[in-house]
């Protein structure tokens, strides 16, 4: 069956917007790759386990993730950190998604096509 319409977004084809960090121990401050307007905004994990948005670090100026204490050093990217903005537009695209190949699977179905 063709397809009618516009062309499907390739949104979702990479990955929502992370970035890594090792911690030394000592460093309480890490410069993000892209600004964001609160703590709310990014879900921060070190060494597997979330962190409280607020309590455990803050981002002062947009830019700048900053831990109330450092995290640990361990062997690798022990900090990951995920923009949510990304995750909820990737949510939104993938739904979209879903209710078109709905449609589609339902017309075939309808039509016996």
């Amino acid at each position: 069956m063709p397809f009618i319409g516009n062309d499907i977004s390739r949104a979702f084809e990479s990955l929502p917007t992370r970035q890594e960090f090792s911690g030394d121990g000592s460093t309480t401050t890490f410069t993000l790759n892209k600004t964001v307007s609160s703590e709310q905004d990014i879900v921060v994990s070190v060494d597997g386990v979330v962190q409280e948005p607020t309590g455990a670090y803050t981002v002062p100026d947009g830019v700048t993730l900053t831990f109330s204490s450092a995290p640990s050093s361990n062997s690798g990217n022990n900090i990951l950190l995920c923009f949510l903005v990304e995750l909820l537009v990737l949510l939104h695209l993938l739904m979209k998604t879903k209710v078109i190949l709905n449609l589609v699977v339902f017309l075939e179905q309808t039509l016996k096509v």
